[in-house]
């Protein structure tokens, strides 16, 4: 089964209770893979546009970031993947985690970048 596009970092360290632990915890366990193995394991449907593959989004990012990267990690001793670039990670996340979190009820100050 194929990981699910989730959020931005952002949306997950301010809109969820333990976001910023999660996002730590992902962090903490990244490793780079290879673009191939990340289309392999994730469904970016909801983030791409109506003509725009995985592949030409990364390509995308990476025109402007040279730096651009896909990592996967666990959180929760699951596995995740996420696209780094430009001081933003796009989450694709297991509906096992993701429908567990928690919304905050108080408002957060923009996370610092990594």
């Amino acid at each position: 089964m194929l990981i699910p596009y989730f959020s931005q970092c952002d949306r997950l360290r301010i809109f969820y209770k333990e976001g910023e632990a999660l996002w730590q915890e992902m962090m903490d366990n990244r490793f780079p893979v290879v673009l191939g193995k990340a289309m392999g394991a994730v469904d970016a449907t909801d983030l791409l546009d109506e003509d725009e593959t995985l592949e030409s989004l990364f390509h995308y990012h990476l025109d402007s970031d040279p730096e651009a990267q896909f990592y996967t990690s666990s959180i929760r001793g699951e596995e995740v993947y996420f696209l780094q670039s430009s001081g933003f990670e796009m989450i694709f996340m297991p509906e096992s985690i993701s429908k567990t979190l928690t919304l905050s009820d108080e408002k957060r100050e923009t996370p610092k970048l990594y």
